[in-house]
């Protein structure tokens, strides 16, 4: 759709139009980011005069004209805009007319606030050396760009300030970084330095950036380092000292390499220390720093890094990690093999044991009497009625000698499944301690335990 509207004037029977050569539609623009609208028109003019000479142009913005200045700027009917601020959006329109027509053109502005509020970047510390050259750089972002100017303590370094300072500053789309220079660096120039940014356009929006200026005299370069010894799979911080005036720069290799370590992966370069995390053996080997400032020939120094002591099993294969789980896989079938005999042999307290083979022929023994460790084993026969003596020797002393009875008595008599005696007769005076049996017959043992004695020792 086209934005305009035209007014064609009839004079004399001669018809006299404008033509628009752009076409506007509305526009949505960057808060502060300049920009150019254009405005062409073509028409005859109607009065004498330069047949060739175009309609004048006037801009407007919601009515109201707009006048040269600063921010806006009209040239050769185009209008030129350094940045349109919030407030500054509406609609705009341009006009084209003669002597005896005017046309118009128009289309709404919408302003998008894109500004980015100011930021400094920097070093907080600047070494300059006595006698020599320096540049101090700040760099500030922000939109529209900022403004950037410098202090030393409170007074404003400006061309005035002092012949040996300069200030420069390059733009970018979105950034600024300024300079300062200072040749001829004297003792009295040590001190505190501030960049401020500002931003063009909105001035709350600030920041500051202080730099402590150090002048020295120069001093060549040296640097040290020690051997150290690391944990497998712990954290390991190398540490080297440097000195010299201005501070030394920090350069890391191993093995005599000549391809610098730099920060990436496992590895973090922080000036005069190396830091690497998780520790292999791989990381072992020698080291190489390099200190260099500028001022008189490079430092070199070189240490080792070696596994601790401690690190009692080393895993640099997978062979070793298959050895290592043999020796437990045999230690865990030891201890269930031992488990398993332990539990076989163990006996339930107060569990009556099986007597062996051999404990049963020992209490069987022979047809005849036989004494075993105080017992005495005797057939029942009548010879072996009347009184035994028996003698108990318990290491060197008296010799204990205890008489024991022993007594026969008649066969019990046997009941039939009934429950009534085949004989009657019944016989007295036994007792439990005299038998340690209820019935008898012809093969029946009696076994009598001769009490022992507690000796006293020799004196």
């Amino acid at each position: 759709k086209q934005w305009y509207q035209r007014r064609v004037a009839i004079t004399a029977g001669v018809i006299e139009d404008i033509e628009f050569d752009t076409v506007m539609s509305p526009q949505t623009v960057e808060h502060l980011v300049p920009l150019t609208f254009d405005c062409q028109c073509s028409g005859t003019p109607f009065t004498s005069g330069d047949p060739t000479a175009p309609p004048s142009v006037l801009w407007l913005r919601d009515g109201q004209p707009i006048v040269d200045g600063d921010a806006f700027k009209v040239e050769d009917g185009s209008l030129i805009i350094a940045g349109l601020e919030m407030d500054e959006a509406g609609m705009y329109q341009c006009f084209c007319y003669n002597t005896l027509e005017i046309a118009q053109t128009y289309m709404p502005v919408t302003v998008k606030n894109m500004t980015v509020p100011v930021s400094i970047a920097g070093k907080d510390v600047a070494e300059g050396v006595y006698d020599e050259h320096i540049d101090i750089l700040c760099r500030a972002n922000g939109y529209p760009l900022p403004v950037v100017t410098w202090f030393k303590g409170n007074a404003e370094i400006t061309a005035d300030y002092d012949m040996r300072y300069s200030i420069s500053q390059d733009n970018f789309n979105d950034y600024v970084i300024s300079t300062l220079s200072v040749i001829s660096v004297e003792d009295g120039d040590a001190g505190i330095l501030t960049c401020r940014a500002v931003n063009q356009k909105v001035s709350t929006y600030t920041a500051e950036l202080e730099i402590e200026f150090r002048v020295g005299h120069e001093i060549p370069p040296s640097i040290s380092l020690s051997d150290i010894s690391i944990q497998l799979n712990s954290a390991i911080s190398f540490e080297a000292v440097a000195y010299g005036y201005p501070s030394p720069v920090i350069t890391w290799y191993k093995d005599l390499s000549l391809v610098p370590i730099t920060t990436g992966g496992r590895f973090y370069v922080d000036d005069t220390t190396l830091f690497i995390d998780g520790a292999q053996n791989s990381d072992t080997g020698l080291y190489t720093v390099k200190a260099s400032n500028g001022v008189g020939a490079d430092a070199y120094a070189n240490a080792t890094i070696t596994l601790g002591s401690n690190n009692l099993i080393v895993m640099s294969s997978a062979g070793g990690a298959c050895g290592l789980l043999f020796v437990v896989s045999v230690l865990i079938l030891l201890y269930v093999l031992f488990r398993q005999k332990q539990k076989k042999n163990y006996v339930p307290p107060n569990e009556a044991v099986t007597p062996s083979e051999k404990e049963i022929e020992r209490r069987e023994g022979d047809k005849e009497g036989s004494i075993g460790s105080g017992e005495l084993n005797l057939k029942r026969e009548e010879d072996n009625t009347g009184t035994i003596t028996g003698v108990l020797e318990a290491g060197p002393g008296p010799i204990t000698e205890q008489p024991v009875p022993v007594t026969l008595y008649p066969d019990v008599p046997t009941y039939k499944a009934t429950g009534i005696p085949a004989d009657t007769s019944t016989s007295s005076g036994t007792t439990s301690e005299d038998s340690d049996s209820s019935s008898y017959n012809s093969d029946t043992k009696i076994v009598k335990k001769m009490k022992k004695s507690k000796v006293a020792p020799a004196r």
